[in-house]
């Protein structure tokens, strides 16, 4: 509770939900909190208590130090600007089922074999029919040079796929299965672990959402493959697996040494 000065130099304290009421903040609803966010994510946000990442394919170690600001060290993308990024770029992007958000995500390659990839922007939508979703990608393509679109073609994403056709003939529908998921969870745990996939250190939404991720086997057939947890806050995964149907445009291995 008290403020302490850190090998670092830097200041620290931790407030907690109990400590912001006790000190006269009342301005939020303790059992809407406890509804909107898992056990974990409360005591994480509201209790101070560190995330438990043991379980996940994504520990916080792996992806964190790809944590970057943007504002600094991105003097080629410029946010709010009518044209934020002249290179091409990759969405990845998955449809909302029942209870989930979807989410879209606006990769940059590296135009250079040394550089990262770089997640420039992130959407999360929420009760949007197929046609309405589609939209959203389109107008991302009207903002960027769009070269590769993926997105998962299982459930309602076959509708959202047909929709986006239309614009974008080239999109590449992914029909999951296990060996997928493994395959697009080992290429994009590769880029985190050689701090290849960069996106802005505010994103901390990213985080949470690959953390949501684990390792498990199918019922029945024994096959490894890839699930996630639910929340509020980060659908089922949504991010993450946005991100990874935009990264199936990049080879499953990277070779690059930095």
């Amino acid at each position: 509770k008290n403020p302490v000065k850190c090998h670092d130099r830097k200041t620290r304290q931790i407030v907690t939900l109990d400590d912001a009421e006790a000190a006269g903040y009342d301005r939020f609803d303790r059992e809407d909190l406890l509804a909107e966010y898992s056990d974990d994510e409360y005591a994480n946000l509201f209790d101070g208590k560190f995330i438990d990442d043991s379980g996940s394919y994504f520990p916080i170690a792996e992806v964190e130090p790809n944590m970057v600001d943007s504002w600094e060290v991105w003097d080629d993308f410029s946010p709010f600007a009518a044209r934020p990024y002249e290179g091409p770029v990759w969405i990845g992007y998955d449809p909302s089922f029942t209870g989930d958000n979807a989410a879209l995500v606006v990769i940059a390659p590296p135009t250079n074999p040394l550089r990262p990839y770089r997640i420039l922007e992130t959407h999360q939508f929420k009760y949007l029919k197929p046609y309405e979703q589609a939209q959203k990608i389109k107008k991302i393509c009207e903002r960027y040079n769009v070269v590769f679109i993926g997105i998962d073609n299982t459930g309602n994403g076959i509708s959202v796929a047909e929709h986006v056709a239309d614009f974008f003939p080239a999109l590449t529908r992914l029909n999951y299965n296990p060996e997928l998921k493994i395959k697009m969870g080992l290429r994009v745990k590769e880029l985190f672990q050689k701090r290849r996939l960069h996106f802005d250190s505010g994103q901390l939404i990213i985080i949470k959402s690959f953390l949501s991720i684990k390792k498990a086997m199918t019922s029945g057939g024994g096959h490894k493959t890839l699930v996630t947890s639910r929340s509020a806050a980060t659908g089922h995964g949504d991010l993450a697996w946005a991100i990874m149907n935009g990264m199936e445009n990049a080879p499953i291995i990277d070779n690059t040494t930095t």
